[in-house]
């Protein structure tokens, strides 16, 4: 859940039953064309993890009511891992209590081999809850292919984890933390070694890593504290030894950068997405940024894509991208996904489709024939198949535990 929504959540309450049949009707229409089998199916194997917060639906009541919820932990945290296949039934499971976790940060989580690398954080809207509720300031390894999804290695940090990714070398995980980088090896036994720690001139909540693995493209609040400091869009660089550098903040003259969120950079490198004011839903509709990578200036702003952005997806052809959307001011029902068209030096609002109130990580198969949605509010992901740009709604599910969080995908 994003830092906007940690501001300014609304009187909102999660679709009824009429809207969710509502809801269904349009799915069943849209699946007259979607994938035949008569279960969900991947080219590639692939591998889905879903980081379940327990907390999620009294951390939602708090930002709804500005105040503390009398009973914040609804159920365990949990860890949800589905493996897909192109010949034979997904295979679902789903371990509570594994490990600590949280919905407030950028809804991706990182997968290295056989290993799932899983922050948690204590920061929390309003009145500090106590550690056994949030847990505590950590990264963790969990053996994805072992029954009961064990933690394998934990290192537990002062300052608060807020953002895990894999560097493309399979071994490194690059993560953001309130007040300077980390990057460490998982080694083959999913231990978890710090190689290198940098200091941040503010606080990195949310960023991206290029294929390249040195670009970094981040969000990141100048100063200390998140609810008040101006924020901004910075390039920072991976360097041979694993230090993190800073290379400068990405500024506008054009366009307003108010509050970015959840960047991500496209498979060529050449540009970035980064989604404007934060995401949360305040009854104003809100921009997508298109960052210019070899100007480092933002080339272009689609405006008014929706009230509250809280993810982004690009498509491996780098030609389109779909991001999802709260749309949960006042007694709205329905959230969104909108679908973006990737123009050379500009973009283009195409469509929205409904979707289940709040959408967290969404992530495409790395042939791009596939796209995957987390649904907090219906503890459940969402799966399209994708024709050209148009995004075909299946009538199946993959159930994970209460209240989806972060959403992480890989290809064996």
């Amino acid at each position: 859940m994003n830092t906007k929504g940690l501001r300014n959540w609304n009187r909102a309450r999660f679709y009824d039953a009429s809207s969710a049949l509502v809801l269904v009707g349009l799915y069943w229409c849209q699946t007259l064309y979607a994938d035949p089998s008569p279960y969900i199916t991947t080219n590639k194997p692939t591998i889905l993890l879903s980081v379940n917060d327990g907390e999620s639906i009294a951390l939602l009541a708090d930002l709804q009511n500005g105040e503390k919820a009398e009973n914040p932990l609804i159920t365990e945290d949990s860890i949800t891992v589905v493996r897909l296949f192109g010949d034979q039934p997904p295979a679902i499971n789903t371990v509570y209590g594994t490990t600590s976790s949280t919905i407030a940060g950028s809804p991706h989580a990182a997968i290295i081999g056989r290993f799932g690398v899983i922050t948690n954080h204590n920061w929390r809207f309003g009145e500090a809850r106590s550690p056994d509720v949030v847990g505590q300031n950590q990264i963790i390894s969990i053996d994805l292919e072992s029954d009961d999804l064990p933690v394998v290695s934990r290192i537990e940090f002062e300052a608060q984890p807020w953002q895990a990714i894999a560097h493309p070398d399979g071994q490194r995980v690059i993560v953001a933390l309130s007040d300077h980088w980390s990057v460490l090896n998982v080694e083959d036994n999913g231990a978890l070694v710090e190689i290198a720690k940098s200091p941040t001139p503010g606080f990195v909540y949310s960023f991206d890593l290029g294929v390249d693995g040195k670009t970094i493209i981040a969000a990141m609040v100048k100063g200390s504290d998140l609810m008040s400091d101006e924020t901004g869009i910075f390039r920072f660089t991976v360097n041979d030894d694993s230090s993190v550098t800073i290379t400068g903040e990405i500024t506008s003259d054009e366009f307003l950068i108010d509050g970015p969120f959840s960047p991500r950079v496209s498979p060529d490198g050449s540009r970035a997405l980064v989604l404007n004011s934060l995401g949360g839903s305040d009854g104003v509709s809100d921009d997508v940024l298109v960052v210019d990578l070899a100007g480092n200036s933002v080339s272009h702003a689609i405006t008014g894509v929706c009230d509250g952005l809280e993810s982004l997806a690009i498509h491996p052809s780098g030609e389109w991208a779909a991001v999802s959307c709260l749309d949960m001011f006042g007694t709205t029902k329905t959230s969104h996904l909108a679908v973006i068209k990737l123009n050379e030096g500009s973009a283009q609002l195409l469509y929205h489709l409904p979707l289940e109130r709040v959408p967290e990580g969404i992530e495409f198969t790395s042939d791009g024939t596939k796209l995957f949605v987390g649904l907090t509010a219906a503890n459940h992901i969402a799966v399209f198949d994708v024709e050209g740009t148009r995004l075909v709604r299946s009538p199946y599910v993959l159930p994970t535990g209460y209240g989806h969080s972060l959403l992480g995908i890989a290809t064996n």
